[in-house]
């Protein structure tokens, strides 16, 4: 849900930025650098946003790996804040039942 917020914020951002650039082009530059500055922070804000937050679903661990090094730090299932260069791994822990039947002889 997070992840959409953001994208849809990058997306706003990339329009208010083209819509910047488009009124820049035809009436100056000087009178719409409002519009492309905060375009483009919007856009930074989205894409930046997007790489800080993941999350681990119900029935999992998130095991955080930095740089293809393993650490120790394991995440409960929900939103997680990490930084950009750190992936959260899903490791499943739900408990699977299996049966079998074996036929005896003596």
């Amino acid at each position: 849900m997070f992840g959409i917020l953001l994208l849809l914020i990058m997306f706003a951002g990339l329009g208010i930025l083209g819509l910047g650039i488009v009124s820049a082009i035809s009436s100056g530059i000087t009178t719409n650098k409002t519009f492309i500055v905060i375009g483009f922070v919007l856009f930074l804000f989205g894409c930046v946003g997007s790489s800080l937050v993941t999350t681990v679903d119900a029935g999992h661990v998130g095991i955080e790996k930095t740089f293809g090094a393993v650490s120790d730090n394991i995440y409960n299932p929900g939103l997680i804040i990490k930084a950009p260069w750190v992936e959260i791994v899903p490791f499943n822990v739900q408990q699977h039942e299996s049966s079998q039947t074996i036929a005896g002889g003596s």
